[in-house]
């Protein structure tokens, strides 16, 4: 489907960039892959010690994915920030 305008306000791409982007990330880092390719590098964080990506590992995690799955640095990076929205704050945010 086309449409006129942007499907986020603020957002400079075009909306099927952004589905390409998360198609192309679901196919070649699958989600239960990548969380057990990071698994060392995730920290409990909160009340309830939910797996969180902190700003401190995610280069560390964002090698060991491009290197696991052969993919370059950007695409290991949008994935994890994919999964990883609002784990990849300053971590300031956690405390």
């Amino acid at each position: 489907m086309c449409r006129k305008g942007e499907v986020k306000s603020g957002y400079n791409g075009k909306w099927w960039e952004t589905q390409a982007n998360k198609a192309i990330g679901e196919l070649l880092l699958p989600r239960p892959l990548v969380e057990k390719a990071i698994e060392p590098f995730l920290v409990p964080i909160g009340s309830f010690d939910l797996p969180s990506l902190t700003s401190a590992n995610s280069d560390a995690a964002k090698r060991e994915i491009s290197k696991i799955f052969n993919v370059s640095l950007s695409v290991a990076e949008y994935r994890l920030k994919n999964l990883y929205p609002d784990n990849l704050k300053e971590e300031s945010s956690f405390l």
